[in-house]
């Protein structure tokens, strides 16, 4: 950072410090004046530049004019530029110290650009530094309060470079953190980016904290979300299939009881006539058929209310699965926006990794696509078995009413 920013100011303000303006020059010799107009033009800045280059595109007497006025005007031009230039840049104290320069004189603007910014530059690099600490990790935090606390190479060192080994060392840390078991985890996707780019450069590890990780999260969190609405759905499914199979038992259960109520009534009746005037006899095979009538009426009930549940339970897997699907289908979405997302917020390398992870979303959807069909194949079973079920329910109970009535 300081180091970017201080080669950045030293450029602007070498090329207004060639030589000095002035008469001096105008009793040299042809050659010298020739050499020093052209390493003005090589060298020098924007207005001293075009300056030299038409003095030596003219006459000699342009050349002379060149060293008598026009050069010491171009060189103050562009001292003014210079202070201007670091003005607009970021330190405050240097700004100050700039502007205070250029509306005092062009002798305060030459002794700014001479070396008077160096004492508001360093107080600027504090306040860099300062910055830094606030808004830094563990290891940026100590080794900014260690600058802080030494000399002004110091300053000028931590900010050259060891702002940047500092800030990786945080870097590693937040990733660490992401890994599976640590405090900042959301999930297996999560884990696996981390580990590349822990793996990776500096770059990478700093493009996965700014972009790749929220890809990451986001995928953890719809494969959660996914996982569970399955899950529901195949216990769902499995409860339904349960319910049916209960179902079906207690239908062949009321069937199997209405058939012999009414076997049960038929014999009695057939009793009652053989039995003639004695009417015991009479009694005992009526109350066996209304016993066996009632006995058939009881699993015809249990078979309905088993049928009932049953349907209950299919409903709830169909519930179930269709939010399971809608999830499955809202993850390839995801996945595709967010590999929208981060090519639009960047270029680079950084793209194949998002369109893997997007590629990785997509497979992961289509296999739980491919499971909820199973799911759905599954309650499609158990809900026609409950179907059968229920209707043989109803039959039994209507062969248990015919028994009843015929007891």
């Amino acid at each position: 950072m300081g180091r970017g920013l201080s080669a950045a100011l030293t450029a602007l303000l070498t090329a207004t410090l060639l030589h000095p303006a002035g008469p001096a020059w105008a009793d040299e010799d042809e050659p010298l004046e020739r050499e020093l107009a052209v390493s003005d033009l090589l060298h020098g800045g924007p207005s001293v530049q075009r300056a030299a280059a038409a003095a030596l595109a003219g006459t000699d007497a342009d050349m002379q004019q060149y060293f008598d006025t026009v050069f010491p005007e171009a060189q103050a031009a562009d001292q003014v530029a210079a202070a201007q230039a670091v003005a607009a840049m970021d330190g405050p104290t240097t700004r100050a110290a700039a502007l205070k320069a250029i509306e005092t004189s062009s002798e305060a603007v030459w002794a700014f650009v001479q070396g008077g910014w160096h004492a508001s530059w360093n107080v600027d690099e504090r306040i860099r530094t300062t910055l830094i600490l606030e808004a830094g990790g563990p290891t940026v935090k100590a080794a900014a309060q260690a600058a802080l606390a030494g000399s002004t190479e110091d300053l000028k060192g931590f900010l050259s470079s060891g702002y940047e080994k500092a800030s990786y060392a945080d870097d590693r840390i937040a990733a660490t953190r992401m890994l599976t078991g640590g405090p900042n985890n959301s999930g297996p996707v999560l884990n696996t980016a981390a580990k590349e780019a822990l793996a990776g450069t500096p770059e990478q590890l700093q493009e996965f904290l700014s972009y790749g990780q929220a890809v990451a999260r986001a995928r953890d969190a719809e494969l959660a979300s996914l996982q569970s609405l399955t899950q529901q759905a195949k216990q769902a499914a499995e409860t339904t299939a349960r319910e049916a199979l209960a179902a079906t038992g207690a239908s062949t259960r009321a069937a199997n009881a209405a058939a012999e109520a009414k076997k049960a009534a038929q014999t009695a009746a057939a009793e009652t006539k053989a039995a003639g005037g004695a009417a015991k006899k009479a009694d005992a095979a009526a109350g066996r058929a209304a016993d066996a009538a009632k006995g058939a009426a009881d699993a015809a009930r249990d078979a309905v209310g088993a049928s009932n549940a049953a349907m209950r339970a299919a409903g709830i897997a169909s519930d179930a699965a269709r939010k399971a699907t809608a999830a499955a289908s809202a993850t390839a979405q995801a996945a595709a926006r967010a590999q929208q997302a981060a090519a639009d917020a960047r270029t680079g390398a950084g793209d194949a990794k998002t369109a893997r992870i997007a590629a990785e979303a997509a497979r992961d959807a289509a296999a739980k696509a491919r499971e909820l069909d199973q799911v759905r194949a599954q309650r499609d079973r158990a809900l026609a078995e409950a179907e059968k079920a229920a209707n043989a329910a109803k039959g039994a109970s209507a062969d248990a009413d015919a028994a009843a009535a015929a007891a």
